[in-house]
């Protein structure tokens, strides 16, 4: 009975210890599976610029433009991104992007990719968010302040001060 008692203690210990790892391996691979496919449909959205001299329509939230089909396959931009949401393209006032919409917002889950793949500011810098939004910036200046443009499923972005 005693050693049945040492082996479940020991089984206990190995999983308080693997746990925690296994959930860090999980966020780290959905991070870098986000930061992968930003990479990719941003590539793919400066060859349709190259090819047509201009950068597509924005695409609101959930929904695909077949004037990219020949850059971008549709079941890659209708697959929700690796943190949750959809994806949007915005293209309004010389300011590019490709970003996340998910309602409510997972402000510290998007903090905790900005702080890896940025400036840690999520009104500054490359990574941008507001209350329904998570953009990376493509095209324009990279201080913009993102602000929802209502019914639309997209953002306006207007310089910071």
């Amino acid at each position: 009975m005693l050693e049945l008692v040492i082996v479940i203690v020991i089984i206990g210990i190995i999983a308080a210890i693997a746990i925690p790892r296994f959930s860090r391996a999980a966020k780290s691979s959905s991070f870098n599976a986000t930061q992968a496919c930003w990479v990719n449909f941003e590539k793919q959205m400066l060859l349709y610029e190259s090819t047509y001299g201009d950068f597509p329509p924005s695409m609101n939230a959930g929904q695909f433009n077949n004037c990219v089909k020949d850059f971008v396959r549709s079941e890659d931009w209708l697959t929700p991104p690796p943190l949750g949401g959809a994806w949007i393209w915005y293209n309004s006032g010389g300011v590019m992007g490709i970003g996340i919409q998910q309602s409510p917002a997972p402000t510290a889950l998007w903090q905790n990719y900005d702080n890896s793949f940025d400036d840690g500011n999520l009104t500054a810098g490359l990574l941008q968010a507001n209350t329904a939004m998570f953009m990376r910036i493509l095209s324009g200046s990279a201080a913009v302040a993102v602000e929802p443009a209502g019914d639309l499923g997209v953002s306006v972005a207007e310089p910071l001060p």
